[in-house]
């Protein structure tokens, strides 16, 4: 995680704190002001599967350097693609685009009635996803309408730690799963529902060519050099002159967090804040619009990682543990062209114990006043 380029005032335009004011009265009137206050507790328990010899479906891809190549430029192309000359000149240059981590891939998978186990309390299957040679897997699963109670683990094989997410935040059966290291996913499916006409589809299966486990990442594909965060940028980590300062960004640094979503054939990395409210702890949250900009993306956010940044000054490494929400979010509002660069979203999780909720202002600023912004750049620490 890194602190923006420092830089001084010399005039302000309101207009991205006054939408923030309008944004958050979507939820309810507020004062302009709040303080930050700490999350709500969230269990943080080590978990493993239920099973270990549920019956098994297998989808295995073998994507071939052809498939990744025409994905990587496809990819690249569709989140560039918007156009700015309609709405402020034909001149502007288009907003830049987030960090391409790799393909989503069609699985080939109809929906299928699958094998399930009876269980204490209710039935489980597994389904297991491979993908030839990626850094990490995640899966688009469509699952029945009336398939609500019960949940997903997952894990990178039947030993792995596991992380779970509720069948009831899929949306019109769409139901992304968190994100595991290495090229192969089990993916375990229980509910107390019967199952005897349950058809299950895995439609698309995301293959990362960069372990998101990961603080520094390779030269992508196509790439002249691996982007990099601007020269002034500052390790959080990295001490300044000020021990009050230092405080306080090691404070706010608990309400950043690094997104992993899938648009339009590409897996990506953006990052963005937990925003203070009224009716706390609803899970307000502001991301970049050249990052999220559909409810479609939002809801294809399954991979947010809370305190992501280095175990030491320029460290490179990441600090242990990084904590893994998903559920994707709801869209309430989004603004790329209008100075703001924003949007707000009310994430379908809550956040762990260890994030804070941001405090914000919509006073306006003091010229000459110096400020700082903190974020992880390109998904990197």
């Amino acid at each position: 995680m890194k602190i923006k380029c420092l830089f001084r005032i010399v005039g302000f335009n309101l207009l991205p704190a006054l939408s923030l004011t309008a944004l958050l009265a979507v939820a309810q009137e507020m004062p302009s002001r709040y303080k930050a206050f700490d999350s709500v507790e969230v269990p943080t328990a080590t978990m493993r599967l239920r099973s270990s010899n549920a019956p098994t479906h297998r989808v295995a891809l073998a994507p071939t350097k052809q498939a990744m190549q025409e994905a990587a430029a496809s990819a690249k192309g569709l989140s560039k693609e918007k156009s700015v000359s309609v709405l402020i000149g034909p001149d502007a240059e288009p907003p830049v685009a987030p960090y391409y981590v790799g393909p989503v891939f069609e699985s080939g998978m109809a929906a299928t009635r699958l094998v399930w186990q009876a269980v204490a309390g209710g039935n489980i299957t597994h389904v297991t996803v491979s993908s030839e040679g990626a850094k990490g897997i995640r899966a688009k699963l469509l699952l029945p309408r009336g398939l609500s109670f019960g949940e997903i683990r997952v894990a990178a094989s039947l030993a792995g730690v596991a992380e779970a997410l509720p069948l009831n935040l899929a949306q019109d059966g769409v139901l992304w799963t968190p994100y595991t290291e290495g090229g192969s996913q089990v993916i375990e499916i229980f509910t107390p529902q019967k199952v005897s006409d349950v058809s299950i589809q895995v439609v698309s299966v995301s293959h990362f060519i960069e372990s998101l486990a990961a603080g520094t990442y390779a030269k992508p594909p196509g790439e002249a050099s691996v982007p990099t965060a601007g020269s002034c940028t500052i390790d959080v980590v990295c001490p300044s002159t000020s021990s009050a300062l230092d405080a306080a960004i090691s404070d706010r640094s608990n309400s950043v967090a690094r997104l992993n979503f899938v648009s339009k054939g590409g897996n990506y990395l953006c990052s963005g804040t937990l925003i203070n409210s009224n009716i706390f702890p609803a899970p307000f949250f502001l991301t970049a619009n050249h990052c999220i900009n559909t409810q479609t993306e939002a809801l294809n956010l399954y991979k947010i990682d809370w305190l992501f940044r280095s175990s030491a000054c320029d460290s490179g490494v990441y600090s242990t543990p990084v904590y893994q929400t998903g559920g994707g979010a709801v869209l309430l509002y989004g603004d790329i062209y209008l100075q703001a660069d924003i949007t707000f979203l009310r994430l379908n999780s809550p956040p762990p114990s260890v994030a804070r909720f941001a405090g914000w202002s919509a006073e306006p600023i003091t010229t000459g006043s110096m400020l700082l912004g903190l974020h992880n750049p390109g998904g990197r620490l």
